[in-house]
């Protein structure tokens, strides 16, 4: 028994998250307790979540909410904080 416990927990220890969705996964937690419904990547960049406030990292974790269902791309102009944005996204909900 010891040794079925000892090898799921080795195997187990060998699944490596990719940072992209640990980022993702900040990201949605961050939206969701700020009830943003429409965001831009400024609003992130200047007070999100610290690690995304790199750029790579942010879009990284943007590029798998989407691919997931979770977040979808605005049309250009869309205004979001009293401002036309080139790039700006809305949060599904009732995914997240």
């Amino acid at each position: 028994m010891q040794w079925y416990l000892r090898e799921a927990l080795r195997i187990r220890g060998t699944a490596v998250i990719p940072q992209s969705v640990l980022d993702a996964e900040s990201l949605s937690a961050w939206l969701k307790d700020r009830g943003l419904r429409v965001f831009r990547s400024k609003q992130v960049l200047n007070g999100g979540p610290s690690p995304l406030r790199n750029k790579t990292r942010l879009i990284a974790a943007i590029k798998e909410l989407e691919s997931n269902g979770y977040l979808i791309e605005n049309e250009t102009g869309t205004v979001v904080d009293g401002a036309r944005t080139r790039l700006s996204w809305e949060v599904l909900h009732h995914v997240v």
